[in-house]
């Protein structure tokens, strides 16, 4: 570790020394309750489960199962820091988890008002007390607090605080809804405090310091306070201003009348500082303003807020300035982006380690910090007051903007962060808009007022996407609605917008980043950075640079292909510097950092002949093995303050690369650089050797191998592992089998509460002398915890009745999925559930799934390439079951049991190997568990009652099915699932023969399931139209609707379609959420008429309950009104007038359910058509079928019988229904005839087929045609396909293939594949164009981009779909969809986005990986 890094590590250490308690027993005391504000430790005593019980907040509930943990915490800690398929690593903390806290208040505390805050929960938190829902919040990144003094004991009796945590994906919170760069992770991920107040207290202050300009200033603070008691009442506000040393300089007092029940703001205004001590970077002095609130003499409530006095401008432009100006003092913005995130716990660590980040970054020069994309723990911020450092900061986005629920989520968001923070002297301007999101002028300036209502005091930014670069077109992004204009990655000359600043830049992430880069790789990422410094150090119209990043970071969308990781920091992901760090570290003065000389080469054999040499003196002087190579002044980015020495014409000779560094004239510095030798040993280097028993401290220790000499080997790749061999109990976090990067990785050791002693750790590595290190863990002792109490456990944990397991949800604990093998592979699978799956072929690989409850089922997919599993409950007999079959089907249920003693049980599935004789491979799935008692069979079609109702989803409740308002055209309307509240929501179901319509009340046209889509037609009584409900067991709203004609059911699915909502589709039956549905009865009642031989209105009408509507029929000529009915029911006589004209009129009063009229008019003297009353059916006399068969007829006979005696022959005009001989069993064969149903049954049973020769082999002959223009259509002169079966057969069938990929919209090379038969080929053309293009793009095309499928365990990227098919997985990484950081460095518009596609699809060619040949094996 560098010597800065090790400042930073003791500036820390520092300042946490006076906490450290001493050796001995850990003492944990109660505060002792006093009358003003009292705030306690709550991060200790915490019980978790990873399990999402339905009585998770029950007070006895019994929690033998539950975890003991500190906060903050993780609610998974991940398996791996990188991976191709890491996607599965991400989903691993999407889940449901339940935290509870048991705890004792005491009587002293009752009448006091008792609040919890939680620093940050992601992402979704439901808040009980006692088994009392409190509150929930929405966000996973900003602080909130939940006032709990109404469901508390005071008397010394158990509380429990429960708090249910969905870390699931929210698309209807920031930053989700598209696509995100980052990992949000889950849990309880900082800090929680239980507050203690008067019923009136400070719920929060605003701070400001008006007149510092003019060398001195009043303070003026703005107090919101709290009344919660029922009468209004005068009290005392006051404002005393201490400074570092405790003296009061300032103070002020106002007398308010606080009303009863309601949030109450005082302003409080000091007299005159003269002189005021600034806050400044160099010296960040800090004040404090205490608010107290008196009721006469006494103090019922002291609150405390740390301030600094500056004073900011950025300029405008005037006079060829747009500079920052800190306290009138030209400061040039010298800034870094950083995420807050540490490889495999994500964001749940200890303060010390956020206030380690801002350290460092102030360390190396920096003098500011963007809080990318979302608010940042309050100890780093606080961490920047204290060392003056610099931030942006923003509410949580990443480019996109969702639907106006999502836009008020992001408001909500963006209060609750400047509410929080607007008293931070470090925070100098607010980011308003999602990071890099499209202009949105309506929504921006709603968001910059909103910003400017809570604090006027500061600038506002709103960060774009490198496309949207004002360019004076006159469009959208032309309107600048912020302060400051934040564009990533564009470097004008003479920015069309002042202040201006580029918020992100440096984009050289394709290698040069990794710790393991050449020296020459390594010198084009100092270049990357370097150039945009000497851009803005010598542009005044520009304030300054944020470079990206601080640290590299994983990632959800991977389009660097870097297995997750982003390479673009200064530091890796272990907190290890880079050589470019050193670039920033020189640009300090030598009096304040002191001399520094750094060579940014390694001097090993892959060292090129320019080296760069980073140092803050005059001159610098180079010798390679005792002999210089010269002696020079800076002279590469000479605009910076100390620009770069570059020396070129160096030879590399083993040895010796020495550096010397002259001030004046005097060497003042050298460093030196010696040729590595063969890794020998490792080294582990902690950077804390002390931890506290809290079970949140944790420190990082660095593994380096070393050659003979005990130099790093920087390009050592050894795969290490890491074990405790004896000591304190801890929590280990690496993983196994990890290879070195760069010579380097790190682990992470955390703290157990209450283990204390000395940890003994072993790293080892094969051929390497093993490492050890020793970390101490001291008792923890504070005397502000709130008391840990216990329940009486008598209530067992219950699991919903349907619990669904993603195959992400690894592990060994209860309810997760314990992957063993070396085969296993993840990635996503359209129809999938969640949209992935794990799959392997390796033979032995298994997966076991421990589970508490009386049944499982084990759901995935049958497919063309699938073999045999076998499946093993609590270690007994296997069972094999084939996963074979012709064509992919998932979401299946493969292995069911049911009725099994309650209790802790597994199930078992091991990959065989073997497999049915017409599957391709022998691969195996994993894709969703569902611990429940769901029977397989359909259940029997249920009737409801005639309302409207909405129909939501279970899966995501508050989302229900709607039509699109502005789609209401007949087999066009968009039928969705959403939580938008505009649209038509309301459907009645219209029972017909076979089950209902569902008809839509706004349109009153029908739903219809037509080749799996969903719209809404006219009524016509095609089965496509007609649903039947299926009751789910243990509900009493709950329904599967099942489509008639398909026999699939209902399912909402997460992908985006039109509009504002989710698509609908049907499916086949299986264990999913997402295909159950609540019917919640609206209180609107839908009116549908209808007339025979004339015309009445209204044909439809929607009216409220209760309410009336009249009705009028008009006869066609010559025709009379014959009956009336409703809902079946003739209206008599008397319900009804007719005029002399022959004119119908009638009233419906009262209306409470749905109502259907029809009105029949006849011809005068027209005889009454007689009433079906009977259907008679002789069965046909076959009634045993093998699979495969048809239905025959033969004896078959249907007759009718009417109310007049009649009986008619109809069998040539019934409908059958019912019979299926693709599966063995009984089936009912339904004969509707005049609305009337009967019924008869046969029985399939299951035959021997004879043999059928099976396809093996296509043979494809490319097409003569390989190249083409943009735009050209696909020519097949040339091009013929083989079929090849295994009896030697070759067929030609060239006319009968299906062909997909080609797109020549976009240049590049295209793969086309060519399907036959469940066989694919491919052959691959090459589209150019003569001129560059000016538009970025894309294609679903780019087999780069991993998706991941079963399908074929060579590329993860693949998928068993058309891979040009969206949705299926794939995608293109392309300036418009790749994510953060994909343009070019430029200056002006020298460099187009289209060619920089174009240069990235080629790299990508170069690197092998374009697939040319796929072959289906599933």
């Amino acid at each position: 570790m560098k010597l800065k890094r090790w400042m930073a590590l003791v500036l820390s250490a520092a300042l946490l020394a006076p906490v450290l308690p001493a050796d001995g027993a850990i003492e944990v005391q109660a505060a002792e309750p006093a009358q003003e504000r009292t705030e306690l430790n709550f991060d200790t005593g915490w019980l978790y489960s990873n399990v999402d019980y339905s009585n998770g907040e029950a007070v006895n509930l019994n929690e033998s199962d539950f975890e003991s943990v500190s906060v903050p915490h993780a609610n998974k800690i991940i398996d791996r820091h990188s991976a191709e398929d890491f996607e599965a690593d991400i989903g691993s903390y999407r889940f449901v988890s339940w935290y509870r806290r048991h705890f004792t208040l005491p009587e002293s505390y009752s009448g006091r008002n008792i609040m919890v805050e939680f620093e940050g929960v992601a992402t979704i938190a439901e808040i009980y007390v006692n088994g009392n829902y409190v509150d929930t919040h929405e966000g996973a990144y900003t602080t909130f607090t939940v006032d709990i003094s109404d469901y508390v004991y005071t008397d010394g009796r158990d509380n429990v605080l429960a708090v249910r945590v969905d870390s699931t994906r929210q698309p209807e919170l920031p930053p989700e809804g598209g696509n995100v760069d980052y990992c949000l992770f889950g849990g309880i991920v900082r800090d929680v405090t239980m507050i203690i107040t008067d019923p009136v207290y400070v719920e929060r202050t605003f701070v400001t310091t008006p007149g510092l300009e003019e060398g001195q200033a009043v303070v003026r603070t703005q107090a919101d306070i709290s009344n919660k008691l029922d009468e209004d009442k005068t009290y005392t506000v006051s404002a005393a201003v201490e400074d570092a040393e405790g003296n009061v300089v300032a103070s002020a007092s106002e007398e308010e009348t606080l009303t009863a029940g309601q949030e109450t703001t005082v302003t409080v205004e000091t007299e005159e500082i003269e002189n005021p001590h600034l806050w400044n970077l160099d010296d960040p002095y800090l004040y404090t303003v205490v608010t107290e609130i008196r009721d006469g003499d006494t103090v019922i409530d002291t609150y405390n807020t740390k301030i600094g006095m500056r004073y900011i401008e950025f300029k405008d432009g005037t006079d060829g300035d747009g500079s920052f100006y800190l306290n009138g003092e030209k400061t040039e913005i010298v800034g870094i982006n950083r995420h807050e995130q540490w490889p495999w716990i994500g964001r749940a660590v200890p303060d010390k380690l956020q206030e380690q980040d801002a350290d460092l970054i102030k360390a190396d020069g920096i003098n500011l910090v963007r809080c990318s994309h979302y608010p940042q723990d309050p100890s780093f911020l606080e961490r920047c007051d204290e060392i003056g450092l610099l931030v942006f900061i923003e509410a949580p986005g990443w480019q996109h903007v969702g639907d106006d629920q999502w836009k008020e989520n992001f408001k909500t968001n963006l209060t609750e962060l400047i509410l929080r923070d607007r008293n931070h002297p470090s925070i100098i301007s607010w980011g308003v808009t999602p990071n890099e999101s499209r202009v949105d002028t309506a929504f921006n300036t709603e968001c910059n007022e909103l910003a400017k209502s809570l604090d006027p005091t500061r600038p506002t930014h709103g960060v774009r996407i490198e496309y949207d670069l004002p360019d004076g077109t006159g469009g959208e992004k032309d309107t600048v609605v912020t302060d400051i204009l934040t564009v990533n990655y564009q470097y004008p000359e003479d920015p069309p917008h002042v202040p201006y600043i580029v918020s992100e830049h440096s984009n050289d992430w394709w290698g040069d980043g990794r710790p393991d880069a050449s020296n020459e790789q390594a010198r084009l990422f100092i270049d990357s950075f370097a150039s945009v410094l000497d851009y803005y150090y010598r542009n005044d119209d520009v304030a300054g640079g944020i470079g990206w990043s601080m640290f590299d970071y994983n990632n959800e969308v991977n389009y660097t292909n870097s297995q997750h990781v982003f390479y673009s920091g200064l530091y890796d992901l272990w907190r290890y510097e880079k050589p470019v760090a050193y670039l920033y570290k020189t640009q300090q003065d030598i009096e304040d950092a002191g001399a520094i000389v750094y060579i940014a080469n390694n001097w090993a054999d892959n060292s090129s002949s320019t080296v760069y040499v980073m140092s803050n003196c005059d001159e610098v002087e180079l010798f390679v093995n005792g002999t210089s190579q010269g002696r020079i002044t800076p002279n590469k980015f000479t605009n910076l303050l100390h620009p770069v020495f570059e020396f070129t014409g160096i030879t590399y000779s083993p040895g010796e690369l020495r550096a010397v560094g002259y001030v004046n004239g005097e060497a003042v510095e050298e460093t030196t650089r010696t040729t590595p030798g063969e890794a020998v040993a490792l080294v582990a280097e902690p950077d804390y050797s002390t931890l506290t028993a809290d079970g949140t401290d944790m420190t990082s220790v660095l593994v380096k191998a070393v050659d003979a000499n005990g130099n790093e080997v920087p390009y050592a790749a050894n795969t290490i592992n890491v074990t405790q061999t004896s000591g304190a109990e801890t929590t280990l976090i690496s993983e196994e089998n990890v290879a070195l990067e760069g010579g380097h990785i790190a682990f992470l050791v955390q703290s157990r509460y209450g283990q204390t002693g000395t940890a003994e750790f072993e790293v080892t590595s094969d051929g390497l002398q093993p490492a050890t290190c020793s970390i101490n863990i001291e008792a923890y002792e504070a005397d502000n915890l709130v008391p840990v109490s216990q329940g009486a456990q008598e209530v067992n944990p219950e699991l919903p009745e349907l619990y669904n397991m993603n195959d992400t949800k690894s592990g060994s604990r209860l309810y997760e999925l314990d992957y063993e093998g070396t085969g296993w592979q993840y990635g996503t699978e359209t129809g999938a559930y969640s949209g992935d799956n794990h799959w392997t072929n390796t033979a032995g690989d298994t997966v076991t799934i421990r589970f508490k409850g009386t049944g499982i089922q084990y759901c995935g997919a049958k497919a063309p390439g699938h073999g045999i599993a076998a499946f093993s409950v609590d270690g007994g007999e296997e069972e094999m079951v084939d996963l074979y079959q012709a064509q992919r089907q998932d979401q299946l249920v493969l292995f069911e049991v049911q009725d099994l003693e309650y209790g802790e049980h597994t199930l078992t599935v091991r990959v065989t190997g073997d497999r049915n004789p017409a599957a391709a491979d022998s691969f195996v799935v994993a894709d969703q568990v569902v611990i429940c008692n769901l029977s397989q069979e359909p259940a029997e079609p249920a009737a409801i009652s005639n309302n409207t109702f909405m129909i939501e989803n279970v899966e995501k409740q508050g989302h229900r099915v709607v039509v699109d308002g502005n789609s209401l055209d007949v087999g066009r309307g968009i039928i969705t699932w959403t939580n938008e509240t505009t649209m038509a929501y309301r459907w009645a179901f219209k029972e017909v023969d076979g089950g209902y319509q569902i008809v839509n009340a706004n349109s009153n046209l029908v739903m219809a399931a037509t080749d799996g889509r969903i719209t809404q037609e006219e009524a016509n009584g095609n089965e496509n139209q007609i649903w039947i409900l299926e009751s789910v067991s243990g509900t009493d709203n709950c329904y599967r609707i099942r489509n008639e004609a398909s026999g699939t059911y209902l399912t909402a699915t997460n992908t985006s379609a039109y509009g504002t909502g989710y698509e609908l589709s049907v499916a086949d039956r299986a264990a999913d959420n997402n295909q159950i549905w609540i019917l919640d009865e609206t209180d609107t009642c839908i009116i549908q008429a209808e007339m025979e031989n004339g015309s009445i209105e209204p044909q439809a009408a929607n009216v409220t309950k209760g309410d009336s509507q009249e009705f009028t029929a008009t006869p066609a000529e010559g025709y009379e009104i014959a009956s009336v009915t409703v809902n079946g029911s003739v209206l008599s006589e008397d319900a009804y007038t007719i005029s002399e004209e022959g004119v119908l009129t009638f009233t419906l009063s009262d209306i409470t359910e749905n109502q259907y009229v029809t009105v029949t008019a006849r011809e005068p003297g027209e005889p009454e058509v007689p009433v079906l009353t009977e259907l008679r059916v002789t069965e046909p006399e076959k009634l045993e079928y093998q699979i495969g068969e048809t239905l025959d007829l033969d004896g078959f006979k249907v007759e009718a019988v009417y109310d007049d005696g009649t009986v008619e022959d109809v069998t040539e005009d019934v409908e059958i229904a019912g019979f299926d001989s693709d599966t063995a069993g009984e089936k009912t064969i339904v004969v509707t005839y005049g609305g009337l149903e009967d019924s008869f049954t046969v029985t399939v049973v299951r035959s021997e087929e004879p043999d059928t020769p099976v396809l093996t082999e296509l043979r494809v002959t490319e097409p003569e045609k390989l190249e083409y223009q943009i735009g050209e259509t696909l020519d097949l002169d040339g091009f013929k396909v083989e079929a090849v079966y295994d009896d030697g057969t070759v067929e030609d069938v060239t006319e009968d293939v299906e062909i997909t990929g080609f797109d020549s919209d976009t240049p590049g090379e295209k793969t086309v594949i060519v399907s036959y038969g469940g066989l694919e080929e491919s052959f691959t053309v090459t589209v150019i164009q003569t001129e560059d293009p000016t538009t970025p793009g894309g294609s679903d095309e780019d087999p780069t981009t991993p998706g991941g499928s079963d399908e074929d365990p060579t590329t993860p990227g693949s998928s068993n779909e058309d891979p040009a098919a969206p949705g299926d997985g794939g995608g293109s990484l392309t300036p418009s969809d790749s994510g953060e950081k994909d343009s070019a460095v430029q200056t002006g518009d020298e460099t187009s986005f289209g060619m920089y596609v174009v240069l990235l699809a080629a790299a990508g060619a170069a690197m092998g990986v374009v697939v040319k040949k796929r072959k289906t094996t599933e």
